[in-house]
């Protein structure tokens, strides 16, 4: 068995193999099960048929195939070749189920007016994104679990180049390449406009939310302070002209979220501290604490950019995780 035969094995007869249960379908194509990876009383593992995918919404990694349940329920590493081979051969168990067809094949590319995805790979090969992963001081591997890389096609000068692909919740990418020459990143989205969302666990209370703009900010932080805790919330999104979806989105959750942190940029244009202020306004109204983290990287554009410049002390800053300032509903 190949991977790509793997990957049409339903997923859904799998994760009832290794223990998952059934709750209720919430969608024609997406059901609701309790995890296979632990006893819960909230059902937070979700399958979706359609792209024959999962998403266990109790850990923080992002959605995989059914390569990647079996790897993530025995504990070994994704993406790694022998993790694979190990997953191959244990599924061949399941090689006289009938195959599903798998939506996302059917649709080869995912458009926008000037550029194509023509393929997105779960590891990074790039020789160009590989050094820009060393720019920004990142380990590889946990930018291959929240980033993919991405085949482009330009439309317009008919030319393919790899870049970033950070998926958002209506399943568009925002893309990010950097050009050395010029010193500046080229960024775009390819499909829907949305935010990214990476919930605490559903039984967890008194969480904390961090709010980014950009997906190498929360990257970062993570590299700084570690994977996400079961009581933390991270959302990214994607630009300061998405922050009322970002305020919707928390307000929608206040009874879980205890406050908010924010990562917002400092720009020359002003935008990154009016949209702090747009969204400590919606949270006050609804009595969420927020706090701005912007004064561990002072003279800097951004968290990334601060921590690319390595500037003496950050690393002692970031781990006390205490806002310059709270705003406090009134």
């Amino acid at each position: 068995m190949n991977v790509d035969q793997a990957k049409t094995i339903p997923i859904s007869d799998v994760a009832e193999r290794l223990g998952a249960k059934l709750h209720k379908r919430i969608k024609p194509h997406i059901t609701v099960w309790f995890s296979p990876f632990r006893n819960e009383k909230t059902a937070s593992f979700h399958i979706d048929e359609r792209t024959n995918s999962f998403k266990d919404w109790g850990h923080h990694l992002p959605k995989g195939d059914v390569i990647d349940l079996w790897v993530d329920f025995h504990g070994l590493k994704r993406n790694d070749p022998e993790s694979t081979k190990q997953a191959l051969k244990a599924l061949e168990a399941f090689d006289t189920i009938p195959r599903t067809t798998i939506y996302k094949e059917a649709k080869a590319m995912t458009y926008s007016d000037h550029y194509q995805i023509k393929k997105l790979s779960d590891r990074v090969t790039a020789a160009n994104l590989k050094e820009e992963i060393d720019r920004r001081r990142l380990p590889k591997g946990l930018v291959e679990r929240y980033v993919k890389q991405s085949s482009i096609y330009d439309n317009e000068t008919k030319k393919t180049f790899y870049a970033f692909a950070f998926e958002n919740d209506k399943e568009g990418h925002e893309i990010n390449i950097y050009n050395p020459r010029l010193h500046k990143s080229f960024k775009t989205c390819i499909g829907p406009k949305a935010i990214s969302t990476f919930p605490a666990h559903p039984e967890a209370t008194d969480v904390t939310a961090f709010v980014f703009t950009g997906f190498f900010d929360f990257l970062t932080w993570l590299n700084l302070k570690g994977l996400p805790k079961p009581n933390e919330e991270y959302i990214v999104s994607n630009g300061d002209s998405m922050i009322s979806s970002v305020g919707e989105y928390l307000t929608s959750k206040n009874v879980q979220i205890a406050r908010v942190l924010s990562f917002t940029d400092h720009d020359v244009s002003g935008s990154g501290e009016r949209t702090m202020h747009a969204l400590a306004s919606i949270l006050e109204a609804e009595g969420v604490h927020f706090g701005s983290m912007d004064h561990l990287y002072d003279g800097h554009k951004d968290l990334s950019a601060a921590h690319i410049g390595n500037t003496s002390g950050l690393q002692s800053a970031y781990r006390a995780n205490s806002p310059r300032q709270t705003l406090r509903p009134r």
